[in-house]
């Protein structure tokens, strides 16, 4: 089962406890879905809040989509992951999440091109894009900004850079 289905039944869980009546499987990806979903879920039971903002993550390196992925849970975020450009493609146009954060240097698919057809499909287009980069060179972020997106930002991300230009775009 892929993770985007696993994900789909993830969606009707209401309570910690029911994660347990999800199979597990042999998806390297399925453990972050289930840390983010188990954490929101949490949230949401201890606040009330299930109005949280969607935000797909794609990052293909662990650590940093672990790491991301619960800060931004904590902050109220309901959080998607894909590990490549193509598969946060398809997630983005299934999901149609409040916002995208894009690592630019990714497999199957670059960011760059991730994002170039993410704009320029109709129903992703108006979807705020974030690119995340380690590789801050001179023209990076023009690059990124040529591509599609509409904020760039660097690793070793810095939260509260990141928060504010989340906030910002979803403003």
């Amino acid at each position: 089962m892929s993770s985007q289905k696993v994900f789909k039944r993830l969606q009707h869980v209401k309570s910690c406890d029911d994660i347990s009546c999800v199979e597990s499987h042999a998806d390297p990806h399925l453990d972050i879905i289930l840390k983010n979903h188990t954490a929101n879920i949490q949230y949401n039971i201890e606040s009330g809040d299930n109005s949280m903002r969607k935000i797909l993550l794609v990052e293909d390196n662990e650590m940093n989509r672990d790491m991301l992925a619960r800060r931004l849970a904590r902050r109220e975020y309901e959080v998607i992951v894909a590990v490549d450009g193509q598969a946060g493609l398809d997630m983005a146009r299934e999901h149609k999440p409040d916002l995208i954060l894009m690592d630019l240097s990714l497999p199957v698919m670059d960011g760059w091109t991730a994002t170039g057809k993410l704009k320029a499909d109709e129903t992703t287009r108006d979807i705020p894009v974030i690119a995340l980069t380690a590789h801050a060179m001179t023209g990076d972020r023009e690059k990124a900004l040529e591509a599609g997106c509409d904020e760039f930002d660097t690793k070793p991300v810095e939260l509260k850079r990141l928060l504010g230009k989340i906030e910002d775009l979803l403003a």
